[in-house]
């Protein structure tokens, strides 16, 4: 069930929201469910909470039932150490090509047939990239009808987020 999630996005963020509002902090909450572009109700409710600790609690009992010790010293149930646990190695790859975007690149997408890539920046703009054009650092050409960028879009009423 790992990576599973029964919960949509907006689920999830209008139980983070309403938690916010049950701690406290109406303001952040209705930040949040601003951004997340979710239906004003401002409502409190700590359903997130009790969520986090059926599932807490759930952990440790799969973990007692296993025999093995989850918590290493944690009394939450979490283990924050990182100790135990090995990051995957990140696979190697060559940037052949670098769309110079003015903000951070936050998207990216093949087309269904393979032919362009989009790429979509916090500064609100795309860039239609054509496959076929992208060539190895070596070969390195300066004509602009060779350029892979055929496409720049700017304009977009915010940040690009998802293609």
């Amino acid at each position: 069930m790992e990576g599973e999630s029964m919960l949509g996005r907006e689920e999830v963020m209008a139980l983070i929201a309403s938690q916010l509002v049950a701690y406290g902090y109406a303001d952040v909450g209705q930040e949040v469910a601003a951004r997340a572009e979710l239906p004003e109700t401002g409502e409190s409710s700590s359903r997130l909470e009790e969520l986090v600790t059926l599932g807490l609690r759930s952990e440790e009992q799969g973990a007692r039932q296993s025999g093995a010790d989850t918590r290493a010293g944690s009394e939450s149930g979490i283990d924050l150490s990182g100790e135990g646990h090995s990051l995957a190695q990140a696979p190697q790859y060559s940037v052949w090509y670098k769309t110079k975007h003015k903000g951070a690149a936050t998207a990216a997408a093949f087309s269904s047939d393979g032919r362009y890539i989009a790429t979509g920046s916090a500064d609100a703009s795309l860039k239609l990239i054509e496959v076929d054009r992208v060539r190895s650092p070596a070969a390195g050409s300066a004509r602009r009808e060779d350029k892979p960028v055929i496409r720049t879009l700017y304009h977009h009423d915010a940040e690009i987020t998802g293609l």
